[in-house]
Parts: structure tokens; C-alpha cells; sequence
């Protein structure tokens, strides 16, 4: 499975934890520069695992662009957050496959 991991901590920075998944990035612009890439190679990633936090765009936003792209839909979101706020979980669109 190809997933690209959305973090800006450790984790996101050590690969071989995480077998022999190798693609990170913390920076938005960067993910859908990745995920254009992929497309275009015909290897499209299919999980996109993404910290909440992320400087610059919150991870719900940034997988609101990336639903509305017709190359992504495809793509399976996961988001985490560590942040324990009530009410996170209710921001995400239940319409989302």
C-alpha cells in the first residue's frame, strides 16, 4: 500500500518504524506536489495518514482540498491528533467515503 504520512514530529522523520513506508512531509504544498507526482507516475498514493496539527493548514483542510481533487479521490484519509479537543471529530464531512 502506498501511503504518505502528513506529520511534522519524529515519527514523520523515522521510516524504518514504520516498515517500509518512506514518504513524509509536514508542508502542504509539498503533499499535493507528492500526490500530483504519484498520479502522474500511475502509483497514486492510497492512504494519506495526516497529523491535525500541521503548521500551515490544520489536517482537516488539508483533506478537504485533497477530496475536492479529481485525481485523489481514490485516496483513503486518516487524521490523528493528540490534541484531545471535544469536537474535533465532528468537523470532518460524514458524506466522505
Amino acid at each position: 500500500m502506498r501511503v504518505l504520512i502528513v506529520d511534522d514530529k519524529s515519527i514523520g522523520k523515522n521510516g524504518d518504524a514504520l516498515g517500509n513506508v518512506r514518504n513524509f512531509s509536514w508542508n502542504p504544498s509539498e503533499v499535493i506536489r507528492l500526490m500530483e507526482e504519484a498520479c502522474h507516475a500511475g502509483k497514486p498514493y492510497e492512504l494519506l495518514l495526516s497529523d491535525y496539527g500541521i503548521p500551515e493548514l490544520d489536517g482537516f483542510t488539508l483533506a478537504e482540498f485533497i477530496k475536492k481533487h479529481e485525481n485523489f479521490k481514490n485516496t483513503k484519509i486518516i487524521i490523528l491528533s493528540s490534541y484531545n479537543q471535544f469536537g474535533d471529530t465532528v468537523k470532518m464531512p460524514r458524506n466522505w467515503d
